[in-house]
């Protein structure tokens, strides 16, 4: 491939990274919105949260059964047009249940675009993946923390929420057209986990409670962060279009701390990094929800994203490391952690809220802080006695 097509390509997916980044939060970022104009109890706006989260795990579960069959280039074009229907069409949405049903379609959109761009990352740089794929995937967060700042400005200028899904379906029109532009290399079959290899795994003590610290972290950082703005404005009483800048403040911190820690991390073992990242996190969101005033809130909601920041790449190198010989199906029994909390917690936040106001839900949060900390110390605990 010419040097001017593999720019092509790098340019293209760090554009679908950022607008994923943004399209990922918001929901999130608009859910006062969307409760108003929905009429929606927390419960159902803890459904609507979710709903892209399945779309995003079927597509995940389904990509290397449908890339044996088609090749790279049309499912990108494929994901991205159910992106662009899911979103554009929310924005028309009469309904609840088509509210729904248009997030997971974009949902879907969303995870099938993020291993199509994986598996052609990996196929540009035989040599320097690693580097190419931390590089792609920094634009997730640049666009989860451009998104919200974005909304923020424009809600104070009076825009309803409806043109922001417009927009994001424009973004998503434009990105078809490049991917049209783009010339692609002949990608092998996306390899995807089954499920014997991961059942297999679970059989092993470190693995299972590395599980279990995923499933907790990755439904506080979705569920902290796509409930930050509905808290900020219906329990602290802040502006709209500050509670947005607020979000844009939590993704910032995840976005910085993966930065910071992808240069000096590797002068620490992973289950130091994560019992101080779970510490910190557990200590400013408790003090988020403890201070009296709004924006002392939404700062130690900021500093609580830091705190998230590394804990997802750690605890995926730690069970790598610790099992080098099945690190495939251990990472697979991990993602797997991961997308069961991201579909389970901030349901259940809203569904907790809805009978003990939003305080109650953050409450709830910070008990899972604190038992994420208590896992990832077992853990260390696991580590040191296998290693003495």
């Amino acid at each position: 491939m010419s040097t001017s097509s593999h720019g092509r390509l790098v340019a293209l997916s760090v554009a679908l990274f950022t607008v994923f980044g943004a399209a990922l939060t918001l929901t999130g970022t608009l859910l006062p919105q969307l409760i108003a104009h929905f009429g929606l109890s927390y419960g159902e706006a803890g459904t609507l949260q979710v709903s892209s989260q399945v779309g995003y795990l079927a597509a995940i579960v389904l990509s290397g059964w449908l890339s044996a069959r088609i090749d790279g280039r049309m499912m990108l074009l494929a994901a991205i047009v159910l992106s662009l229907v899911g979103y554009g069409a929310f924005s028309l949405a009469p309904s609840f249940p088509a509210a729904c049903a248009l997030m997971i379609v974009g949902g879907a959109g969303g995870g099938a675009i993020e291993v199509i761009i994986n598996a052609v990352v990996m196929k540009l740089s035989e040599t320097r993946r690693s580097n190419l794929l931390n590089f792609i995937h920094l634009f997730f967060g640049v666009g989860a923390f451009i998104g919200p700042a974005v909304i923020g400005r424009l809600l104070a200028l009076g825009v309803t929420w409806n043109w922001f899904y417009f927009g994001t379906a424009v973004c998503w029109t434009a990105l078809l057209l490049g991917t049209l532009a783009c010339r692609f290399p002949s990608i092998k079959p996306v390899e995807t986990a089954s499920a014997e290899p991961a059942r297999s795994v679970f059989s092993l003590p470190l693995a299972r409670v590395l599980f279990l610290v995923l499933t907790l972290y990755v439904g506080l950082e979705l569920g902290v962060g796509g409930w930050v703005t509905t808290y900020l404005v219906h329990h602290e009483g802040m502006a709209a279009s500050y509670a947005a800048y607020s979000a844009s403040a939590f993704w910032l911190g995840i976005a910085g701390g993966r930065l910071i820690l992808g240069v000096i991390g590797h002068r620490w073992h992973e289950s130091g990094i994560l019992t101080i990242l779970a510490a910190f996190s557990a200590a400013c969101l408790l003090a988020a929800v403890l201070v009296p005033s709004p924006f002392a809130a939404a700062l130690f909601l900021a500093l609580t994203g830091l705190g998230y920041s590394g804990i997802y790449p750690t605890t995926v190198s730690f069970g790598g490391g610790a099992y080098p010989e099945q690190s495939t199906p251990v990472t697979a029994l991990l993602v797997t952690g991961g997308g069961i909390g991201a579909v389970a917690f901030p349901w259940l936040m809203g569904h907790i809220s809805d009978g003990f106001g939003l305080r109650g839900g953050m409450v709830f949060y910070i008990v899972l802080n604190i038992l994420l900390l208590g896992f990832i110390l077992t853990a260390r605990r696991m580590h040191s006695r296998a290693h003495t």
